[in-house]
């Protein structure tokens, strides 16, 4: 049971990282609109939404691999420890 509840809390994790990436990109992203009066305002708009969604993606591995790490050097301690 000690091993399975830091896995769980990881995917509780990634779930609430993911819906909250989804709101984000739905809310903010969507928003952005410098209008589509001509191509060229339209291929700025799509760049400045592809850009912010993928900062949105960048967090989102960034937070994944601090807390992979963390759980992975944690316990590889303690069985440095317990050996």
């Amino acid at each position: 049971m000690r091993r399975l509840l830091p896995l769980a809390l990881i995917e509780v994790f990634v779930w609430l990282m993911l819906l909250l990436g989804a709101f984000l990109i739905s809310r903010i992203v969507f928003g952005i609109n410098f209008g589509t009066s001509n191509l060229f305002l339209t291929l700025i708009n799509d760049g400045v939404r592809i850009l912010v969604s993928g900062a949105v993606l960048f967090g989102w591995l960034i937070a994944w691999k601090r807390m992979t790490n963390y759980y992975f050097w944690r316990t590889i301690q303690r069985k440095k420890s317990t050996s």
